[in-house]
């Protein structure tokens, strides 16, 4: 379970149509599939919202698992029902 009480399904494993087999993904493959600037992927990251695998040291070198970014979008759905239910 992570910081915003939302706990990994791992039975979502299966990676989405949109990354196409892709293992890791870029910031900006993050950012444009969010509909989201680059510096909020990075904010999300700083937060602990969004897990990041860092190659090296520096902000260019960092890469996200596709099933992440999908488990984060569904946690964030979560939530947002919670709060507009009555």
């Amino acid at each position: 379970m992570n910081d915003n009480g939302c706990s990994k399904d791992k039975t979502a494993e299966n990676k989405s149509q949109v990354w196409q087999g892709k293992s890791l993904i870029t910031v900006v493959e993050v950012a444009e599939h969010l509909h989201i600037d680059k510096s909020f992927v990075y904010r999300l990251v700083y937060l602990k919202e969004l897990p990041v695998i860092k190659i090296r040291p520096g902000r260019s070198a960092w890469r996200f698992r596709p099933e992440d970014v999908e488990e984060f979008l569904k946690c964030r759905k979560k939530m947002t029902e919670r709060e507009i239910s009555p």
